[in-house]
Order: C-alpha cells, then sequence, then structure tokens
C-alpha cells in the first residue's frame, strides 16, 4: 500500500474528510501513515501502531521519509536511534534492556517476517551506562548490523585501572614528553581483531570481554559486517557524507589525537579540582574516568538546514582540549544537542556557549549516586542557548508513573520519558508524550526554534 509521512508539528487526521470534522489523532511530524484510501483532497490513512484510522489533507503530508531522532529513556545513561534514508543508525544503548526492549516494540511487526537492519551502531566510549544495553541487540539472531564504530580505548580489569601502574592503567597510558600532558593513551584498538586479542590475552574487565565475545559471535554469524574505531581523521564518513535532498551528513568532531605523533594516540586528561574546600585538589596525574569519557565519539549530525552533536560523555579537560585544537573555528554550534555526560556538573561553560544549541536533551536516570541532571547543567544549557526561549528536555525528568490500587494488588504503569526530534530538513520539531493516553492530542511539541507557547 502506498504511504505518506505527517508533515505538520502535529498533523490532525479527523474522522471524516472534512476540516470541521472532529480529530481523532494527532500525528507527529514524520509518522509513517499508511494510504487506505481518497476523497479530493483528503487521504484516509491509518498510523505506523496505532489501530484507528483517521482522514488528512493531502497538503498536510509529504511523500518522502525524514528524519526521525528518538532519545530513549534508558534509565540512566544513553540509548538514541535514528531513521534516515540511509537506514537505521544507533548511538549507545544504555546499561541494561530498556533500550533493546523499546527497539523489539517499535519494529515488531519487521521482526516479525524478517530481521532488521542497522546500518551503523555507534558505541560512544566503553563505559556500562554506553555500550551493555547493546548486548542483548548483538544477541538477538533477528538484528543485524553493517558496522560498529567506537573510540578505540579498551577496558582493563579495575584492580588494574585503579592501580598505581601507569603502563598498565587505562589501556596503555605511557610516560611521554609534553608541555600539557603527562602521559597518552597508545593501545587503541580498531578492527575486530584487534579487541579480540585484547579481550582474549589480557585482563580485560570482564563486561567488556562478555560484549566483545558476543560481537565475535555475530560476526561468525555474518550478523556484523566489520568493527572501526574513529577518530577526528576520519572526518565525514564516506556512507553520510551528503546533507541535500533528503540525505544525512555525519562529521566526527572527536576523539582528537594527539598532533606530535603520526600513530593513533590520545592524552590523558586529569580529573579538574574542586572548587569546594570539602574536596582534596591532590590528584595522580591523570584520570582513568575522565580519560575514557573524555575521548568519547563526538558526532556532528547535519539534515538540510539543521544539525545536531552527539557527544558522549564529554568533561571539562577534554572540552577545553577540542576547543583548543579547533580554534578559531566553531564546528560546535548547533541547532539541538545531547548534554553531555547526562547533565553532569563537569561541564565547560565556554564550551557550551560554543554549542549554542535552540534545544538541549538530557538523558539521564535514577541513580543517586549520580544524581544526573544536575541544576547548573540544566541552567547553564539554557543560559547560553540560542533563541528567544531556549528548551531543555530531560528524558528523567519526563517520566512518570501512574498507579492503580485495590484491596487484592496494587498495577503501577510507567510513562517512559522518550523525546522525538523530527525535521524534514525545514522544519525542525521536538516532542515528548502527555502522560494521558486516552486523548487524541498525545503530545507536547515545539518548533525549533521555540517562541513560546503563547501571544504576549
Amino acid at each position: 500500500m502506498a504511504r505518506v509521512f505527517a508533515n505538520l508539528k502535529e498533523t490532525p487526521l479527523r474522522k471524516s474528510p472534512k476540516k470541521s470534522a472532529s480529530v481523532r489523532y494527532y500525528a507527529l511530524m514524520s509518522q509513517y501513515l499508511t494510504i487506505i484510501d481518497e476523497n479530493d483532497d483528503w487521504y484516509q490513512v491509518i498510523p505506523l501502531n496505532i489501530g484507528r484510522s483517521g482522514w488528512v489533507l493531502k497538503t498536510d503530508t509529504i511523500a518522502f521519509p525524514q528524519l526521525k531522532i528518538f532519545i530513549v529513556d534508558v534509565g540512566q545513561g544513553d540509548g538514541v536511534f535514528i531513521e534516515s534514508s540511509k537506514g537505521l543508525i544507533i548511538i549507545d544503548g544504555g546499561q541494561y534492556d530498556n533500550f533493546y526492549r523499546y527497539l523489539k516494540y517499535r519494529y515488531r511487526k519487521i521482526l516479525a517476517i524478517r530481521n532488521v537492519k542497522i546500518k551503523t551502531m555507534f558505541i560512544s566510549h566503553p563505559d556500562y551506562d554506553h555500550y551493555r544495553g547493546l548486548d542483548y541487540i548483538i544477541q538477538d539472531k533477528r538484528f543485524e548490523i553493517d558496522t560498529i564504530y567506537h573510540n578505540g580505548i579498551v577496558r582493563y580489569q579495575k584492580s588494574i585501572e585503579d592501580s598505581k601502574n601507569k603502563i598498565l592503567a587505562e589501556g596503555g597510558i605511557k610516560k611521554m614528553n609534553h608541555e600539557k600532558y603527562g602521559f597518552k593513551v597508545s593501545n587503541l584498538k580498531s578492527s575486530l581483531n584487534a579487541v579480540l586479542d585484547f579481550v582474549k590475552n589480557e585482563k580485560a574487565a570482564p563486561g567488556y570481554k562478555k560484549f566483545w565475545l558476543h560481537v565475535e559471535q555475530a560476526h561468525l554469524e555474518n550478523r556484523v559486517r566489520r568493527v572501526k574505531m574513529l577518530t577526528h581523521r576520519n572526518g565525514v564518513l564516506s556512507e553520510y557524507d551528503d546533507s541535500t535532498n533528503g540525505n544525512l551528513k555525519i562529521e566526527i568532531l572527536g576523539p582528537v589525537t594527539l598532533k606530535e605523533t603520526n600513530k593513533r594516540e590520545l592524552p590523558v586528561f586529569d580529573e579538574p579540582p574542586h572548587f569546594e574546600s570539602d574536596h582534596s585538589d591532590e590528584k595522580e596525574g591523570y584520570s582513568h574516568s575522565h580519560t575514557r569519557n573524555g575521548h568519547s565519539l563526538v558526532l556532528k549530525l547535519t539534515f538540510g538546514d539543521h544539525t545536531f552533536l552527539f557527544g558522549g560523555d564529554l568533561n571539562i579537560p577534554a572540552e577545553k582540549y577540542l576547543l583548543n585544537y579547533y580554534s578559531p573555528n566553531n564546528p560546535f554550534k548547533v541547532d539541538i544537542a545531547k548534554s553531555c555526560h547526562h547533565g553532569s556538573s563537569d561541564f565547560s561553560v565556554e564550551f557550551i556557549k560554543k554549542i549554542n544549541s535552540y534545544a538541549t536533551v538530557v538523558s539521564s536516570g535514577d541513580n543517586k549516586t549520580f544524581d544526573h541532571p544536575m541544576p547548573d547543567s540544566l541552567g547553564a544549557s539554557a543560559r547560553h542557548g540560542r533563541g528567544k526561549i531556549p528548551l531543555v528536555f530531560s528524558t528523567e525528568l519526563g517520566r512518570a508513573y501512574k498507579i492503580r490500587s485495590s484491596s487484592v494488588i496494587e498495577d503501577i504503569k510507567t510513562h517512559y520519558g522518550l523525546v522525538n526530534v523530527r525535521s524534514n530538513g525545514k522544519i525542525l520539531v521536538i516532542a515528548q508524550k502527555k502522560e494521558s493516553s486516552k486523548r487524541a492530542d498525545k503530545w507536547d511539541s515545539f518548533y525549533v526554534p521555540h517562541k513560546g507557547k503563547y501571544k504576549e
């Protein structure tokens, strides 16, 4: 059957082919609509995953697929998937099975008849709350992956990472003569064979080893085609090199390798000192977590007139390093940005000023060890955002619970804080679903840039 896509921020589907007819359902921009009938200027359509049909004006639809970005509520962590004309793209997958369960639900009709093909899977860096949730997808034989990209940093057992031995720690930190960075990461792994050689022959972290052994199995089953490390030297990915005519461009802005060597080596970052007097400023001279997080893949996406930034768990020393490398240019200014490190306080104000986005999305969870998102991060994102009213979304703050109690059982229904971004190359929309599921108007949606909900 023929299909079209909703092309308004919230496209009304009416009970009959008349403008005066009541609205049965508001379809978010870019929603897939299957045509089952037509009447003059109207299509009768069924929205994807919605059982009820409705009538939509033909002028309120568009014929070609648009860009859809889904920032999934994975709890503590990041999980993003993107539907584009080039194929399905994944950026991280959280720590548990939330992300996997959402993918299974969204593609349940496809999975019932054939495999789902993932064109590109990006692992921003090897922290559990970014890559371990992808393990569920890797093990599911119904998913096929063309390419897995990663930042090359490996994970040793915790006892080694916590040791004083700088040669073993962080996958090859060694002393170097450098005016700013005393150590460097030199034991980077690019190909699948290189990573497998590490996990099979050295003291790899158990979860890290398990993940890559599952990737090996999927590769043997022809479900993972290739694995490759990325740095800024890769520039624009060849498979995503054109933002015109409904295509998507992806540029690699980080990690940035050292200029002093032709090898792919990365600087080691210190943990920044705290202002508060109750924190010690005494440091060992390097930080495993800050190095691993700070060299996250930094992806800039361009689709038509719109730009998006995904920066993993960047932190203050990393952001300063990136700003210094790219100065005086500023490739970080975008329309929508995913907040780095889940809205942590470990951010550079100058970096947020450079991003200067109309909207910021925080992906965070309920782990009280971190308390993400932090108030200062939310405030800085809004304060240094672009436009009359910068927007800040949070997957955690968008989550809600409905409790139905009786004398026998208590039913708790979770409303997850999924954030939707939609673009047709000219119009940009960001939205969250409302908590109520029984009304036609299910969305809190905003044009980007946002001018305000009400006229002043």
